[in-house]
């Protein structure tokens, strides 16, 4: 969002040129959405004379003078809209759509236009700063009704509903983090006649893929029927499919119920749940999400130990299935009832026309054109594939190497444990210090590592104990990272259906996951597991090479707008040494964004050398 006054000439006392400051990278398009801010490379003690200014900036000054509701919280308004282009939401996509769909709909009617609309015209008309109109959180957070702006409390009764977001994850993601403890069993005993390894290992994926893949329509219908229509509906059904899974006698059966069912109910209840903190939060949304996403893990805590239970209790898988239908029915009906929208959607009419509309919305052939969506949605596959092979074999493995069921379930149970601590402070560590998509880097590298060095060698309880520590703390990367990723490459109009696209894509990537996982079991060999887990150590090295390019493209983004802005600081300084050229001030400065600006242009040309030096130059991306 652009300075609603222009920088003056004693801004540029205290200005730095440094291409190490973090830069917000997004589509060239979404001009709106973005601020690059310079400090200062040369300080000085004295002051520019007044009489120095220009004309155009002496009017921008008497212009916030005469209408201090331009330039009364501006900073405000600037930190706010670059948080919100940090952590981005379908859910505030969505609302941006509504917007403007609503200035078109009043524009086609003659009806009243929209708070931000009538500032646009009136702040036109008087040649001002459109800032505050321009301004996507006044586009999202304005109360219609009211037309004031109403933006999110940041705490209340959000964390009511990020206790319930959590509870939700902790009922879908978590528990079927403990089908590993169900894959055991299953390839352990010969449950269900004529059935193969390849079987089970498909319904694991099954439910993955259908979860990721059905994501978009879980949006679109929640925007017809209502999110606690849409919820409630996934709940019993839900419950049904463990319920039905339970009654199972032959292999179809399984896949119908504990694949299909479940893994469809848990894209209706995860969606429109993720999309209800957004409302809630601003500020603090990188925390609450985090927490949400901590959900995952616990549940993969609770489901696998109290799944390894029930199972040698009433010595078999049925009950276990009961169990864990029941549970998650009673929490998430809870979670349901008190979860709420602060900022409901447009309800739309439940007919083709719509359903038409909105997936066009969901898939658009712009941004299936776009590289970053590939790089991005090949870099999560292959971490998605990854953390199903770990999470998946790591209690078979363990019982291979002669450990007990329990104690393999208390491995499997120790690894979700760390994801609960882990997922949260990947959000907080690459935003306060690393970079997004540099962190996410590091903890490829990290898991390459675990994996090839420590898993492989680890054959005893406390040396699994320990690896299942250091591999749950940082699995869960392409989870927590990949939604922010989309925020950072594309701008707000084609985020909703970059994040489409990503899921269906990564629902397919799923699907075969632990079929590859058993092929590569050898029983032959002592370690029957070793050519899956180089498999696995393989995929989050391949994933680094796979998201590079995309570091690369941040980089020359980011140095490109700096750039810019440096063309800019230039253009305005020459006025200045024009009047005066004697001051000595100005061609201090004039020299250091020049040399600046030489760096930059030397660095943004295209050819090998500086393709390679772009993407190891070290900047926070």
């Amino acid at each position: 969002m652009p300075n609603s006054k222009p920088t003056s000439q004693n801004d540029y006392q205290m200005q730095d040129i440094d291409i190490d400051n973090e830069n917000t990278i997004r589509n060239e398009d979404d001009g709106d959405d973005t601020q690059s801010t310079l400090s200062s490379a040369v300080s000085h003690d004295a002051e520019f004379n007044p009489v120095q200014l220009n004309e155009s900036q002496q009017s921008a000054d008497l212009n916030n003078q005469t209408h201090p509701k331009l330039r009364s919280d501006t900073r405000d308004q600037t930190e706010l809209n670059q948080e919100l282009t940090r952590q981005l939401s379908v859910a505030d996509a969505i609302f941006l759509n509504e917007s403007r769909t609503e200035r078109r709909g009043s524009s086609q009617t003659g009806e009243d236009a929209s708070l931000d609309r009538l500032e646009e015209e009136q702040y036109e008309a008087e040649e001002q700063p459109l800032d505050r109109a321009t301004s996507n959180v006044e586009r999202i957070f304005t109360n219609k009704s009211t037309g004031q702006l109403d933006l999110p409390p940041d705490g209340g009764y959000g964390w009511v509903c990020v206790a319930c977001v959590t509870a939700i994850q902790a009922c879908t993601w978590g528990a079927n983090a403990g089908y590993g403890i169900f894959l055991e069993y299953y390839l352990s005993n010969n449950v269900f006649t004529n059935a193969t390894a390849y079987d089970y290992a498909l319904i694991a994926g099954l439910i993955v893929f259908t979860a990721q893949f059905c994501a978009p329509f879980a949006m679109i219908l929640m925007k017809m029927i209502g999110f606690k229509l849409t919820m409630s509906i996934a709940c019993v059904t839900h419950f049904l499919g463990y319920l039905l899974a339970s009654f199972a006698t032959k292999i179809w059966h399984l896949y119908v119920c504990q694949g299909v069912i479940v893994g469809v109910s848990y894209a209706f209840l995860f969606v429109p749940a993720s999309n209800v903190i957004p409302t809630w939060f601003l500020k603090k949304r990188a925390i609450a999400s985090g927490i949400s996403y901590g959900g995952t893990g616990l549940g993969g805590v609770i489901y696998s130990v109290s799944v390894n239970a029930t199972i040698k209790r009433t010595g078999d898988q049925r009950w276990a299935l009961r169990m864990v239908g029941l549970t998650t029915l009673f929490a998430m009906a809870i979670s349901i009832f008190f979860i709420k929208q602060r900022k409901p959607f447009k309800r739309e009419k439940l007919n083709f026309q719509n359903l038409k509309k909105n997936t066009q919305l969901m898939f658009s052939k712009k941004v299936l054109e776009r590289k970053s969506l590939w790089y991005i949605t090949l870099w999560f596959a292959m971490g998605i594939i990854g953390y199903n092979l770990v999470i998946f074999s790591y209690a078979t493995y363990a019982t291979t190497m002669g450990l007990s069921t329990s104690q393999a379930s208390t491995l499997t149970a120790l690894i979700n444990a760390a994801q609960t601590l882990g997922r949260p402070m990947m959000g907080f560590v690459s935003d306060r210090w690393v970079g997004r998509i540099n962190y996410s880097i590091v903890l490829d590298l990290l898991l390459t590592i675990f994996i090839l060095a420590f898993w492989i060698n680890a054959k005893t309880f406390i040396s699994l104990l320990f690896c299942g520590l250091l591999i749950g703390a940082t699995i869960g990367v392409g989870n927590v990272m990949n939604i922010v990723m989309i925020a950072d490459s594309f701008n707000i109009e084609e985020f909703a259906s970059a994040w489409a696209i990503l899921n269906m894509g990564i629902g397919c990537f799923s699907l075969p996951v632990e079929v590859i996982a058993l092929a590569l079991r050898d029983y032959t060999i002592s370690n029957p597991f070793l050519y899956t887990q180089i498999f696995g150590g393989l995929l989050f090295f391949i994933s680094i090479v796979i998201i590079a390019p995309q570091r690369e493209w941040a980089v020359r983004k980011s140095m490109k707008k700096e750039s810019d802005q440096l063309i800019r600081e230039l253009r305005d300084l020459e006025p200045v040494g024009s009047k005066d050229l004697h001051n000595v001030h100005v061609e201090d400065m004039t020299r250091e964004l020049k040399k600046r600006s030489d760096k930059l242009e030397g660095l943004l040309q295209n050819n090998p050398g500086m393709y390679f030096r772009r993407l190891f130059y070290p900047m926070k991306i």
